[in-house]
């Protein structure tokens, strides 16, 4: 299970302050399947060309994780793929409150093997006519596929791979940075472990009553109460974000922020 690194803050019991100064922090809106395989719908059936559009309908398509590719071949692929031509694949995400900046530092991280074509809502954010990839790099988005990005809503990355001969595999993700705001006291106020996975937020201690969870804005969105010394919180239900949880434990209050 993957976690992701969280830096505790100490603020007052009752109330969330972030100080002025920003720290500005990378955000995965759709993730590789370098360490967690992402799910993904796909198709080998040649498309009409509406395939790439966030209101096409994919629900005939099939479900499987990445990357896709000659599994005797890459450590990271997930579902065979060993046949010529064009693979199609699509992956639904939703972002919150993303800023223009935010959507100024969009980048690609690929590793398609041979030539590829990736989109954003229909617009092309990248497109290679021969050639392939060793490895995962870093690519930047198209301005078509910035504009045509949705800060505050539902969004779709729709890649297709060509295969000609030689190695086979496709995977690819969806990055950005945010400024989250940062406090300058540091501390756990008890011994409580906090971990998130990007479905999941994991909170274990002693004597814990109450868990509330806050966008970077102070606005709440999610507070669970309980009795238990373990506690397990679904966020498949938010955007892609940074998040901070505030956990109420032996009395103290404990402050975690985490992406997911």
């Amino acid at each position: 299970m993957k976690k992701n690194l969280l830096t505790f803050l100490l603020f007052g019991a009752t109330t969330i302050a972030f100080a002025s100064t920003n720290s500005t922090q990378p955000l995965a809106l759709v993730e590789t399947s370098e360490k967690v395989d992402q799910i993904w719908k796909y198709t080998l059936t040649e498309q009409t060309p509406d395939w790439n559009f966030l209101e096409f309908d994919d629900s005939a398509w099939s479900e499987g994780p990445g990357g896709f590719g000659k599994l005797s071949e890459f450590q990271y692929a997930s579902t065979e793929w060993n046949t010529p031509g064009w693979i199609y694949l699509r992956k639904k995400f939703t972002t919150q409150n993303l800023t223009a900046a935010s959507i100024a530092a969009l980048k690609l991280r690929i590793f398609n093997d041979d030539w590829v074509e990736v989109y954003i809502n229909g617009a092309l954010a990248y497109k290679t006519v021969s050639g392939w990839e060793s490895r995962y790099v870093v690519k930047p988005v198209d301005l078509d596929a910035m504009n045509n990005f949705n800060p505050n809503g539902e969004n779709v990355l729709a890649v297709k791979c060509f295969q000609n001969v030689g190695g086979q595999y496709i995977d690819c993700g969806l990055t950005t940075t945010v400024d989250v705001p940062t406090s300058v006291a540091l501390a756990n106020q008890s011994n409580t472990d906090i971990f998130a996975t990007q479905s999941q937020l994991h909170v274990t201690g002693n004597a814990i009553t109450e868990i509330t969870i806050y966008d970077v804005y102070g606005k709440q969105v999610q507070s669970v109460k309980t009795t238990s010394n373990t506690t397990v919180i679904d966020l498949s239900t938010l955007a892609s974000g940074v998040y901070v949880a505030l956990v109420v434990a032996e009395g103290k209050t404990n402050v975690a922020r985490f992406i997911k």
